[in-house]
């Protein structure tokens, strides 16, 4: 009950969310990601120089897209468990799960102006790929989460447990190279999530 009047809500203040399937909507979600991960320091010109940034996980990855008034304002990628995930290239550690029942949440972004306060954007895109992922058999959702973060996602009763980790390796630091403003600047620990018990 409590998430039908919060998208209720939200549609009515003219906030939409979606599948970003078309080539315009990926176009968007590329670019509001390179524009919010530039604006943070998260990645490096020689990352992404063209105004859009998309990596290898995209290929086998839905995203999702929140606009308000038309205009994107957020977005959410899951990677499916068909190819690796990128928490498995970040950590030292091994997934217990079936490939066919993961996903990894990643590349959240919402505009600076859109965040805070009752999390909205946030639960809009999170609600959207926990539909996808249960319609599409996805048990277990792996992830790279700033505590914060995941303080925030308990919040709306995901509760995201902590992966025990083994030292990384060198693979595993060459990996964390592509966003590392991000790992500087946050405490990132790799999370699990049983979507069962949501």
């Amino acid at each position: 009950m409590r998430a039908l009047f919060i998208l209720t809500w939200l549609k009515c203040n003219f906030y939409s969310f979606r599948l970003a399937s078309s080539s315009d909507d990926l176009r968007k979600v590329a670019s509001l990601r390179y524009k919010i991960y530039k604006e943070n320091r998260y990645i490096s010109d020689e990352v992404a120089s063209s105004g859009e940034w998309m990596d290898a996980y995209d290929t086998y990855s839905v995203s999702f897209l929140a606009l308000r008034h038309g205009v994107p304002i957020g977005s959410l990628r899951l990677v499916l468990g068909s190819g690796d995930l990128p928490v498995e290239h970040y950590f030292n550690i091994t997934l217990s799960s079936k490939r066919a029942e993961i996903a990894e949440p990643s590349r959240l972004v919402i505009e600076k102006n859109e965040r805070g306060g009752k999390r909205l954007i946030l639960f809009g895109l999170g609600y959207l790929a926990y539909k996808y992922s249960k319609k599409s058999g996805i048990k277990f959702w792996y992830g790279t989460l700033p505590s914060k973060l995941s303080g925030s996602f308990r919040k709306l009763g995901l509760n995201f447990e902590l992966i025990d980790e083994m030292a990384p390796t060198a693979q595993n630091l060459r990996h964390r190279i592509e966003i590392g403003g991000y790992f500087a600047k946050s405490d990132l620990k790799p999370y699990v999530l049983n979507l069962v018990e949501v």
